[in-house]
């Protein structure tokens, strides 16, 4: 019973040092996050086979991961620009780059040579123009390149005051939905994805301004917190406790927080169920542009309180921590494991949503156990800082 303690309380004290001093100043939650996010992109990719899950995810686990990395944003070590721009070469670029020629030698071999050379060539092409989104054959590669443009502008932007920071990522968005000649999301063509980075830049941005105002509640100081809820007047050690009213008003913070989460819960059940009551305002032009944007944002608000309650369940935090890779290698595992299976006869059949999700969840396992850690290995010399 004692070993289990001391193992859970150096669990527990193994998280808040990560949270507060960890390597890149990660936040548990966000790893969690990041988890929760890949998981659905995954099922929605299954499309029919996602059953119910299939229309609920595509409302909100692009924008989950453009609003994580602007999270992350502000806990990245501040570096020149020059600087900022090798690093994301180093972690964003070279990283697709891999899996985009992985992704032509792996669909050629699947293809059982339907694959041939000038759809070869054609792949080449396409990656050299940034797997623009909904073209190239490994169809998540789009994002590496969409998150380094947003990540490149936005660092020009750093220094702005928020309102002109803000002002400019509505502009973008709103250009992006209404002046350009294609549809976004759904059918963007210009290269690198600028035009979906116009698109998505928002949702960073609404990550990188509400996220130290997030983590401030989330990482409070719980045990004063918790003695002013009991009421106590003593401190751990039995002295008489100083005024704690800073300490109430944290409380306040929290509780109001809990009920603004309480009611994205509710809206994110309602949306599941297909009964989203705000869906009226869709017909308006610019409102219902807006609307859209705002119920991605609700959703992601109720999956970030869940990251937190769940934030000490190791296996999710090291798979969210590998969300990069498992994003790269989407396309090839789900190749790789029927075609494994063909060899012994087998066919992979989905029958349920049950089935479905059961199945991502091994996909996602036999990815973290088996290709991530020599992809690692190979990557290492070109990704460390």
């Amino acid at each position: 019973m004692q070993g289990n303690m001391e193992k859970k309380r150096n669990l527990s004290d193994g998280r808040q040092n990560e949270d507060r001093n960890g390597a890149g100043n990660r936040k548990s939650y966000l790893d969690v996050l990041k988890f929760i996010g890949i998981f659905f992109i995954y099922l929605g990719h299954m499309a029919d086979a996602a059953g119910s899950f299939y229309p609920f995810v595509f409302m909100y686990h692009v924008p989950l991961f453009f609003f994580v990395s602007g999270c992350a944003e502000t806990l990245g070590r501040k570096r020149s620009f020059p600087e900022y721009v090798i690093h994301k070469v180093k972690t964003i670029l070279i990283p697709w780059l891999f899996f985009a020629l992985v992704s032509i030698v792996a669909y050629t071999v699947y293809a059982d040579m339907a694959f041939g050379l000038a759809e070869v060539r054609l792949s080449l092409v396409q990656i050299l123009q940034g797997c623009v989104r909904n073209r190239f054959l490994a169809g998540s590669l789009w994002f590496f390149t969409c998150q380094f443009v947003i990540c490149i502008v936005f660092r020009l932007m750093e220094n702005w005051k928020h309102f002109f920071i803000l002002l400019v990522c509505v502009l973008a968005y709103l250009a992006a939905a209404f002046l350009l000649p294609q549809n976004l999301p759904g059918e963007p063509s210009w290269y690198w994805n600028v035009d979906s980075a116009m698109y998505y830049m928002l949702y960073y941005c609404a990550g990188y301004l509400m996220f130290p105002g997030i983590d401030r509640i989330l990482s409070g100081d719980r045990k004063r917190a918790d003695r002013v809820l009991s009421g106590s007047s003593e401190n751990a050690d039995g002295k008489p406790a100083r005024a704690e009213s800073p300490a109430r008003g944290k409380v306040a913070v929290r509780i109001a927080a809990a009920a603004v989460w309480a009611a994205c819960c509710v809206y994110t059940v309602l949306c599941y169920f297909g009964s989203d009551f705000l869906s009226f305002l869709w017909a308006l032009p610019v409102a219902g542009t807006l609307i859209y944007y705002l119920q991605a944002l609700v959703i992601i608000l109720f999956f970030l309180g869940v990251a937190w309650i769940l934030r000490d369940v190791e296996a999710f935090r090291k798979i969210g921590r590998d969300t990069l890779y498992l994003c790269g290698n989407e396309m090839i595992i789900k190749e790789l494991i029927p075609a494994f299976a063909a060899i012994f006869g087998l066919e992979v059949s989905l029958d349920s949503t049950l089935e479905t999700v059961v199945y991502i969840a091994l996909l996602l396992l036999v990815t973290e156990k088996l290709l991530i850690p020599a992809e690692k290995q190979l990557l290492a010399r070109f990704t460390q800082s």
